[in-house]
Formats: C-alpha cells, structure tokens, sequence
C-alpha cells in the first residue's frame, strides 16, 4: 500500500476519532447543563459548526488522497 493512501485512512480515522470525542463532549455537557432549568434537548446545539464542516473537509481530503491516481 502506498504511503498516500495511507496517509488518506489516517486522516479520516483521526478526524473520526476527533468527531466521537467532540461528540462525548457534548453529551457530557448536555448532562451537566440538565442540572440547571433551562437547557437544550438537541445535541447538535452543544457542537459547534466548525466540527461539522472541518470533519466533513478532513474526510474529502483523506479520500482524495485513497483515490487518487499516481501517474
């Protein structure tokens, strides 16, 4: 296996890793924010839309580099 395309299944695993953490975050924070009277229901309110879309370029990344063709 090529050293890029290596490098494209470490990129989206990373990022995919990253995502999970985020994503526990955020469900820790949700619990915590319980506690107090006013809170939001829906996750996607405690993650930020800059995780959303560095994920989704991370992962474009990762397979342009799987798929690319070497010359």
């Amino acid at each position: 296996m090529k050293a890029q395309k290596i490098a494209g299944l470490l990129i989206i695993a990373l990022s995919i890793l990253t995502f999970s953490i985020q994503t526990s975050l955020s469900q820790l924070t949700m619990y915590i924010d319980q506690t107090t009277p006013e809170y939001w229901t829906d996750i996607s309110n405690y993650i930020p839309n800059t995780i959303y879309i560095s994920t989704i370029i991370a992962i474009g990344i990762g397979l342009y580099l799987i798929f690319k063709k070497e010359k």
